[in-house]
C-alpha cells in the first residue's frame, strides 16, 4: 500500500500516508454502510508542545475541542492560543481579537474551570503538588476543617494552581542554600528547552518564538543576567545544549531545519540595560541546514561530533570543527573571515522506526536510540553497525541517560516508569514508578 516508489507517496511520511487512508476509509464506510451520515473522523489525542503530534494540525478541515465549553473550535484557530500557553480556552477564539498573555479568561487553569464539587471524605487522599514537593492531604486534614472552609469553592484550586507555574519563566536551585529562584526569561510562548553549560555559570533557553536566550550566574550577587538573544532561527527552537568541553560553545537545533552554533564570548551588538535588550551579533553564529524538522541535538563527550535527529526520524551527523572539504553538504558560513572552516554534515541515519533520543556513551564508541517500538537500539560508532536492540519497555521510550561513570544507562519511557540498566551486560537492575 505504501510505495515509495510513486512520487506522490513518497513526499510523505508514513504517519501521515496512514492517517490519510484512515480517513479514506472512513469516508468509504459513511457512504457504504450509513448512507453518508458518518461525517467526523477522530484523529486521537492532540498535544501542541509534542512534535511528533503537530502533523495532525496540517489536516484541514479539523475541529479541537474546547476544555471549558467542549465546543469545536477550528485547529488553526486553536494553535493561535496554544502558541502562547499550553492552557487556554479555545471558545475565546471565535471573538478573533489578539490577547494579552496573563489574560486569566483566556489561558491557564483558571480559565478553564469548572463549577463542579470533589467528596475528600469518600477520595480518602489526595496528593498536591506545592512550593516543589509532594502534599498528602488526608481525609482527618478535610474533616478537621470548618464549615466555611469547606464551602469555599476555591480552596483546593488556589493551590493545585501552583502545579502550573507562569508562562516564559525558569526556575533555579541552590542546593547548598535550598533557595529556589524565578527566572523571567522574556519568552513570548513555550520554553522548548534549558541547558546549563558545563561551567555551571550560564543557563541557555529555547522557545516556541524561535530565540535563544542566554543567562549568566553572577556569583557576587547570586542573580541570573539575562546576557544575550539569539534571533537567527526563524521557527521552534526545539532543542539547546552547551558543547561538553567548552562553556562559552552552544548548539541550537529548530524547526527550520536548521543547527546554529553559537560563540557566546563574541561581544552582542547591543549592550543590556534598562531600556534594551541584548542582542546577539551574526559574527558568532555557524548554520548547518539539515535534512528535516529537528527536535533533539547531543554532542559527543569529547565534542568532536553533533547528532541531530528531526521528525522524520533521520539523524545528520555533523562535525562542528569544520572541514575544507568541498563535499561537505548544505553549510551557512556568516564570517568567513573569522570561520574558515564551516561545521558539515557527514553522515546520516535514516531508521525504519521513531526515534525520540540520541546519545553517545560516555567513550564515544557506542551511539544510543531510543525508539517508538519501547527499545534502545545500540550503534557502533562510527561504523553504524547495530550491535544490540534493548527491550526496555512496553511502550515509546521518550529519553535516555548516562551516570558520569558510564556504567548505568536511565530510560524513561511512556508507561511511566524509568528503568536503570547495567550498561556493561544490558540487565535491568530496576525500575522506578514514582520518586523515591
Amino acid at each position: 500500500m505504501y510505495d515509495p516508489t510513486e512520487s506522490v507517496v513518497r513526499s510523505l511520511s508514513i504517519g501521515v500516508y496512514s492517517a490519510l487512508r484512515e480517513c479514506a476509509l472512513a469516508k468509504q464506510f459513511s457512504l457504504q454502510i450509513n448512507g453518508g451520515e458518518l461525517k467526523y473522523y477522530y484523529m486521537g489525542y492532540y498535544i501542541h508542545s509534542c512534535s511528533k503530534m503537530r502533523y495532525k494540525a496540517q489536516f484541514k478541515p479539523s475541529d479541537l475541542g474546547c476544555p471549558k465549553t467542549y465546543e469545536w473550535v477550528p485547529i488553526e484557530k486553536c494553535v493561535a492560543l496554544l502558541d502562547i500557553n499550553k492552557v487556554a480556552c479555545f471558545s475565546r477564539a471565535y471573538s478573533g481579537t489578539s490577547f494579552d498573555s496573563n489574560d486569566s479568561t483566556v489561558f491557564g487553569l483558571a480559565a478553564i474551570a469548572r463549577d463542579f464539587e470533589i467528596n475528600l471524605a469518600e477520595l480518602g487522599s489526595v496528593r498536591l503538588f506545592v512550593d516543589g514537593r509532594i502534599v498528602l492531604m488526608k481525609r482527618a486534614d478535610w474533616t478537621a476543617m470548618t464549615p466555611h472552609e469547606k464551602r469555599e469553592r476555591n480552596q483546593l484550586f488556589s493551590v493545585v494552581k501552583k502545579v502550573a507555574g507562569k508562562m516564559g519563566e525558569i526556575r533555579t536551585s541552590d542546593l547548598n542554600a535550598g533557595v529556589r529562584r524565578t527566572v523571567g526569561t522574556g519568552h513570548s510562548g513555550k520554553i522548548l528547552s534549558a541547558s546549563w553549560s558545563s561551567d555551571g555559570r550560564r543557563i541557555a533557553t529555547g522557545g516556541i518564538d524561535g530565540t535563544v536566550r542566554v543567562f549568566q550566574h553572577r556569583t557576587d550577587s547570586s542573580q541570573m543576567v539575562r546576557e544575550a538573544t539569539h534571533r537567527a532561527h526563524v521557527a521552534d527552537v526545539d532543542q539547546v545544549t552547551w558543547s561538553p568541553t567548552s562553556p562559552s560553545i552552544l548548539a541550537s537545533a529548530g524547526a527550520d531545519r536548521t543547527l546554529r552554533l553559537w560563540d557566546v564570548r563574541v561581544p552582542t551588538s547591543s549592550k543590556s540595560n534598562a531600556n534594551t535588550t541584548p542582542t546577539s551579533s551574526t559574527a558568532n553564529v555557524l548554520t548547518v541546514t539539515t535534512p528535516g524538522e529537528n527536535i533533539n541535538v547531543a554532542w559527543a563527550s569529547d565534542a568532536s561530533c553533533l547528532a541531530v535527529g528531526d521528525k522524520d526520524d533521520c539523524v545528520s551527523f555533523i562535525d562542528p570543527r569544520g572541514s575544507s572539504n568541498s563535499n561537505a553538504q548544505q553549510q551557512t558560513n556568516t564570517n568567513p573571515q573569522q570561520h574558515p572552516a564551516s561545521p558539515y554534515i557527514w553522515h546520516t541515519l535514516k531508521n525504519d522506526c521513531e526515534v525520540n533520543e540520541i546519545r553517545w556513551d560516555n567513550s564515544n564508541s557506542l551511539f544510543y536510540l531510543t525508539t517508538g517500538h519501547g527499545t534502545v537500539r545500540v550503534l557502533d560508532f562510527p561504523s553504524f553497525k547495530q550491535l544490540y536492540e534493548v527491550n526496555a519497555h512496553t511502550s515509546n521510550c521518550y529519553c535516555l541517560h548516562f551516570d558520569p561513570n558510564g556504567r548505568y544507562m536511565a530510560v524513561g519511557s511512556s508507561d511511566s516508569l524509568v528503568s536503570l540498566w547495567d550498561v556493561n551486560d544490558f540487565v535491568c537492575l530496576r525500575t522506578f514508578a514514582h520518586q523515591e
